[in-house]
């Protein structure tokens, strides 16, 4: 249908980019930006993964968000890439929360996971980082 608004108009701004990767679908995700895109780009990525197209623009982000989250979580049951043995900074061993490879931490969702598991799921720096810190220590 045609959608009749009132007289004040969104400002302009810019698109976000289109992720073009599972770990860029996770970072948007991560940071809480799938609402920046658009539905069409949405429906693509669930017509990708073979899921329901329907519902409005909220159903759609909420959609694309769990199947995100679930497959972070099958990926946790698979090895970690070898990258993930060392320090996660390329600094020493032992100076950074990646040392603590064996400690677990509760996340948001209320399961436990390593600092590797963190990265994996929120990406490389600062925003692992900032989760790990606010996830409970177990």
């Amino acid at each position: 249908g045609s959608g009749g608004g009132g007289g004040e108009r969104a400002p302009k701004r810019l698109k976000a980019s289109v992720p073009t990767s599972a770990a860029e679908w996770s970072q948007m995700q991560a940071a809480g930006r799938l609402a920046e895109l658009s539905a069409t780009v949405l429906k693509e990525y669930l017509r990708a993964e073979g899921l329901t197209l329907g519902g409005k623009k909220d159903d759609l982000v909420a959609r694309v968000s769990g199947h995100i989250q679930e497959r972070a979580l099958q990926d946790l049951n698979a090895p970690p890439p070898l990258a993930l043995t060392g320090p996660a900074d390329g600094g020493e061993p032992g100076d950074g929360p990646a040392s603590a490879a064996a400690e677990r931490r509760e996340d948001t969702d209320g399961q436990l996971y390593t600092f590797a598991e963190f990265i994996e799921f929120y990406g490389e720096g600062k925003p692992s980082e900032k989760a790990w810190a606010k996830a409970k220590p177990q």
